[in-house]
């Protein structure tokens, strides 16, 4: 099997990668120097239009300025300068959509899935998934996403420590926003956030930052839409089971299929050690090992993730809600990364649940009668091969 179609894969499944779990505290939007600026309260509850199931979506992008030593900041018309007024174009890179899904809104914890899409085809607005990291935040902020509006109407104009304010209107998508924009830039790297001041969102971001001696990468998001998307599942309670005191074991099949070939199976597993639970959401230790049997030792990873029942492919589904679905029932479609999520139907006992683009799909079988996610299955096409996954519960302890 090609090098490329392993790393492509590593990289395209959520189950592989894993995510990471992001507090507020980690944010320095939420540290000095912007605290001299900042004169309220903290924040109280959380705005109504959140809630679980919503969908944030960006464009985003990233790539490398080449031959860059110094610390880079734009100029607004799609180029970037350095402190000695040189002026550079950004290179090769990837583009794609960011997708931030709230899991969970509870009385005091934001729990959130921030999904990350490769655009495979300009022309068609094709996409692939690529990553899924977990993000906790509360009531003063969810990482660089949201700040509370009061926190943001706190906020006075003016430049001190490397960080200047900027109260303005900003024109996005036909529409003109009553913002505030965050930016810093020192020798370490060059960091914007622009906020709608009425809900708190962040509506565009750029950054640059130094890598190594002689470059820079460079990365964008703009806001393209919020919606809430009716999941049928995305207030069921989560069960008292799901806390730190359970772990689940998934053991199955990674298997590359080239024509010309064959086949070409590995033993692969992936466990989640529940962790803390977050209101309706709880946080999870993901560990997988990918074992080639070619005598070399099992590719081992470990990380943080978070799951709520405001996702996709969450670990619990009510055995009444899905009780509830049709078969071929389109449950979501997603224009910006031209996803549908539907409901296969029910086989073996198992209540399938599928979220499919037009190079893949996954699978994510439901026991009837526990709610509790059983199987796990992904068909990839790359090129001419396929890639297929199979995982199947094991253990539940």
């Amino acid at each position: 099997m090609p090098l490329s179609i392993i790393h492509l894969f590593l990289m395209s499944s959520f189950w592989v990668l894993g995510t990471k779990e992001v507090a507020c505290a980690e944010n320095p939007l939420f540290v000095a120097p912007i605290a001299p600026f900042v004169q309220a309260e903290p924040a109280k509850g959380f705005p109504a239009w959140m809630k679980p199931g919503t969908r944030i979506s960006y464009s985003a992008g990233d790539s490398i300025i080449p031959n860059s030593p110094l610390a880079l900041q734009p100029d607004g018309k799609g180029n970037w300068f350095d402190t000695q007024g040189r002026q550079f174009t950004p290179g090769s890179g990837g583009v794609g959509i960011a997708a931030l899904d709230l899991v969970d809104v509870s009385d005091t914890t934001l729990a959130a899935d921030l999904r990350n899409y490769i655009n495979l085809d300009v022309n068609t607005g094709e996409h692939a998934f690529v990553s899924s990291s977990g993000l906790l935040g509360t009531a003063n902020g969810l990482g660089d996403f949201w700040i509370p509006p009061d926190r943001l109407r706190a906020m006075h104009e003016g430049t001190e420590n490397d960080v200047q304010i900027v109260h303005a209107p900003y024109p996005l998508n036909g529409k003109t926003y009553d913002s505030l924009s965050i930016s810093t830039y020192n020798d370490r790297g060059f960091t914007r956030f622009v906020y709608d001041i009425d809900t708190g969102l962040m509506i565009v971001s750029s950054s640059s930052h130094p890598q190594g001696d002689r470059s820079n990468a460079i990365s964008h998001a703009q806001l393209i839409e919020v919606r809430e998307r009716k999941l049928p599942w995305s207030n069921d309670a989560l069960p008292d089971w799901m806390n730190a005191q359970h772990q689940l074991d998934y053991q199955g099949v990674f298997n590359t299929i080239i024509p010309g070939v064959g086949e070409n199976p590995w033993r692969y597993s992936i466990s989640f050690e529940l962790t803390k639970r977050h209101g309706n959401a709880v946080a999870a230790k993901q560990k997988s090992e990918l074992d080639q049997g070619n005598g070399m030792p099992p590719t081992q990873s470990a990380m943080d993730r978070v799951f709520g029942a405001g996702g996709v492919g969450p670990l619990y589904i009510a055995p009444q809600t899905l009780a509830g679905l049709q078969p071929n029932q389109v449950i979501d479609e997603d224009r910006p990364t031209q996803t549908r999520i539907v409901f296969v139907g029910v086989q073996n006992n198992l209540a399938f649940i599928a979220d499919q683009r037009s190079t893949e799909t996954y699978q994510f079988g439901y026991d009837l009668k526990t709610g509790v996610l059983n199987m796990i299955y992904l068909e990839k096409h790359q090129g001419t091969g396929i890639i297929r996954v199979r995982l199947q519960l094991a253990n539940f302890r």
